[in-house]
């Protein structure tokens, strides 16, 4: 099998973050069907961010090496994302006020992730100099919204 190329892991993870959704409410058994996926997600993401670390540790141009390291802690930040998902539909039984509005933020952070692997996948319109908690910071006022069931 052939070694991925950054823009095919950079493709890859928009994959699983666009793929990655809680949507609540909803009866118990499509909740264990959500929470299935989210772990296959999960597990793809951490997949995925072990290809992207070693690729880092083994490029040798210091450009390639931070494009890698920006991949990485989006990745990190979608994988914690994933988890706080896997929290929220578990506990949605037990609280579902404070389950979705917690699941508004978890959504939002989200959306943040994603536009900055958006300005990885278009560095001529991107921010791509900047750190990714940088570029959150520079673009919170364009991110786009998910859509959550109240």
């Amino acid at each position: 099998m052939s070694t991925p190329t950054y823009r095919q892991l950079l493709a890859q993870v928009s994959r699983f973050g666009t793929t990655l959704s809680l949507h609540l409410p909803i009866h118990e058994s499509a909740i264990a069907s959500q929470i299935r996926n989210i772990r296959s997600i999960y597990q793809d993401l951490e997949a995925t961010q072990l290809k992207v670390r070693l690729l880092e540790s083994q490029s040798w141009r210091l450009m390639q090496r931070d494009q890698y390291r920006q991949l990485d802690q989006l990745l990190h930040r979608l994988i914690h994302e994933a988890v706080n998902m896997l929290l929220l539909a578990e506990e949605f039984a037990t609280d579902p006020a404070g389950t979705l509005s917690c699941l508004r933020e978890v959504n939002r952070r989200k959306d943040r992730v994603m536009q900055d692997i958006y300005r990885l996948s278009n560095p001529d319109r991107s921010l791509v100099n900047l750190s990714p908690a940088l570029a959150v910071t520079q673009g919170q006022s364009n991110h786009y919204r998910a859509e959550v069931s109240a």
